[in-house]
């Protein structure tokens, strides 16, 4: 019988499926078990800590409060007021309020404490406030001591019920009410008796951050048993149901035939009980919901199972995406590339021949580069051959003039500065020291010099530190050549001709100036044209410049090369800029 052939794929399928399925399965139901046994001790042991963190909480945000009608003893004219017992003109009084009421305003009401909604003041018969919120009921201010402040608090706090104040805020909003006696510093007598008025809301806070269960209470109580706060706000105010002990801890109670779970906790600051009631159908239910988050989970880690099986199958998709990734950088002109090869299938033999394939094309571009080299530096040759016989005639014709002047040292500076200048021509390399440099344009212009005489003067100026670094030969001579022909050569005046080199954080930077008739607009215009690399029918202008131009950008990118500066009559500044180079390349 011909045994079953069962792929490795399908193995391997089958095999990761029952590891990751039979021990989530075993693992949910034991803990949904587990869970289903555990949750009602559970309630009964973290509920009392959470709740007493929040009386923690709320009795930290109480002692807070009770600190802000401390404010009123900070402002001397304040206390000079509450001090007063003789009773001035209304005028006065009217001024006296508005400066008491202002101060209450701006430091207590508007103060730091957004939940602050009014706040009362009553000192020898005279009461003053400031509230955020419109009131009703404020005919109690009218009676005799409406603070009862001949009620010595000795320093304690006093939570007075709201329905003892007779006062309704704006929307109906719930609030409580602490009492205060504030005493003056210089007898330590009662001064006056500060009412706080304080919304809900941050209490609200608190309590809405203990967990409950689906239909659960959570609640605040004062110590006579009326609830300052409940979830439900329709029980704010009331007296608590009788059958229901909020003794601290947890106990389970019936009420209306329903099992319910009380976790209480009694705070020490305020004398009030927090308090949590959960049904326990309520807290039970949540095992179905545990149970079905089991089940859930262990479908979802079945899907992933199927589709991690599934995606090991496909791994072989992952070298061919290498690959892909690979021949987009060559797309980029990234030719330093290379597709590891760790297999001798097809995906290595494609490796093998895409990497020949690199290796092919970046030895074409590598030549192309070379040809576009040698093509540059052919047409450098031609414009120096083009240039230096007829340099070399004025020169020689103007060394025979001097030596018919007799002027024997003269032609010997002229004649020894012409052979610098050629032994400085035939010296091999591309790249030369900028001291070399520029030794050879100061020969140049001394030569020129003593053909023009006064027409042209020169001047060079070069930071410290400029000669260890090297720059491309013949940068300079071709500028300079510019300023002679097109400024010394069509004027009978003085021409001044200004050499900067100078060096810059990432740079240097190399400048020819003269004090020319500039270069027209138009002309300006084609030259700078030109330069950005947009080729006109006609350049017979500024053929030097593009040269050196176009050699800069060649080796070291379009960040470098020539620009232009000119106006007419105020003569013309060309500049090179080269990054550094520390030595000559091979």
């Amino acid at each position: 019988m011909r045994r079953l052939q069962v792929r490795f794929r399908t193995k391997l399928f089958i095999t990761y499926l029952l590891l990751v399925s039979l021990p989530l399965f075993v693992l949910g139901y034991l803990s949904y078990r587990q869970y289903e046994k555990s949750i009602e001790k559970n309630v009964g042991e973290y509920v009392p800590a959470i709740l007493n963190q929040a009386n923690a909480n709320i009795d930290k945000y109480l002692s807070e409060l009770v600190s802000i009608p401390d404010v009123v003893t900070r402002s001397g004219e304040v206390m000079a007021i509450l001090r007063k017992k003789d009773q001035d003109k209304i005028s006065v009084m009217e001024q006296e309020a508005f400066t008491v009421q202002s101060y209450l305003a701006n430091n207590i009401v508007n103060g730091g404490h957004q939940d602050v909604i009014a706040v009362f003041i009553q000192s020898k018969n005279r009461v003053f406030s400031s509230s955020r919120l419109n009131f009703q009921g404020s005919a109690f201010l009218q009676e005799k001591n409406p603070f009862q402040q001949e009620m010595d608090l000795q320093g304690k706090l006093l939570f007075v019920p709201p329905e003892r104040l007779k006062l309704v805020f704006e929307n109906n909003q719930p609030f409580i009410s602490i009492y205060k006696q504030l005493y003056d510093a210089e007898n330590m007598n009662p001064l006056c008796t500060v009412l706080l008025i304080v919304s809900l809301d941050e209490i609200s806070k608190i309590c809405n951050r203990i967990p409950l269960a689906n239909n659960g209470m959570v609640l605040l109580n004062n110590e006579v048993g009326q609830t300052v706060y409940n979830n439900d706000s329709q029980f704010i105010g009331k007296i608590g149901t009788p059958e229901i002990s909020l003794s601290k801890g947890t106990s389970e109670l019936k009420i209306n035939r329903e099992r319910v779970m009380v976790s209480a906790d009694v705070s020490d600051y305020t004398n009030w009980t927090l308090a949590t009631i959960n049904p326990v159908k309520e807290l039970t239910r949540e095992t179905i919901g545990i149970r079905n988050f089991t089940i859930a989970i262990f479908s979802i880690c079945l899907i992933v199972s199927v589709l991690i099986s599934f995606f090991f199958s496909q791994t072989v998709t992952s070298p061919i995406r290498s690959l892909q990734l690979l021949m987009r950088e060559v797309e980029k002109g990234n030719f330093r590339v290379s597709f590891p090869v760790h297999q001798t299938d097809e995906i290595g033999e494609l490796g093998n021949s895409f990497n020949h394939m690199v290796e092919r094309i970046q030895e074409l571009v590598q030549r192309v580069y070379q040809v576009e080299i040698r093509q540059k530096e052919a047409e450098l040759a031609a414009l120096q051959s083009q240039i230096s016989p007829h340099f070399l005639y004025n020169t020689l014709e103007s060394i025979q003039m001097v030596i018919e002047l007799d002027d024997s040292v003269r032609a010997s500076n002229m004649i020894s500065a012409l052979c610098h200048m050629l032994r400085f021509a035939a010296r091999r390399g591309d790249v030369v020291n900028i001291g070399d440099e520029v030794k050879h344009i100061t020969d140049y212009l001394y030569i020129q010099k003593m053909r023009y005489g006064q027409r042209c003067q020169y001047e060079i100026e070069m930071d410290p530190g400029i000669h260890p670094f090297f720059a491309p030969k013949f940068i300079l001579q071709p500028l300079v050549e510019n300023a002679i022909r097109h400024v010394v050569e069509k004027t009978n005046s003085p021409t001044q001709i200004k050499i900067t080199i100078t060096k810059y954080s990432e740079s240097i930077q190399f400048s020819v100036q003269d004090n020319g008739q500039g270069i027209p607009c138009d002309t300006l215009s084609r030259l700078q044209v030109i330069l950005q690399g947009e080729q006109l029918p006609d350049q017979k202008h500024g053929i030097g410049l593009l040269n050196v131009h176009s050699r800069i950008q060649l080796l070291y990118g379009v960040d470098y090369g020539v620009t232009v500066a000119s106006m007419e009559r105020e003569g013309t500044i060309i500049t090179v800029r080269i990054p550094y180079i520390t030595k000559p390349s091979k």
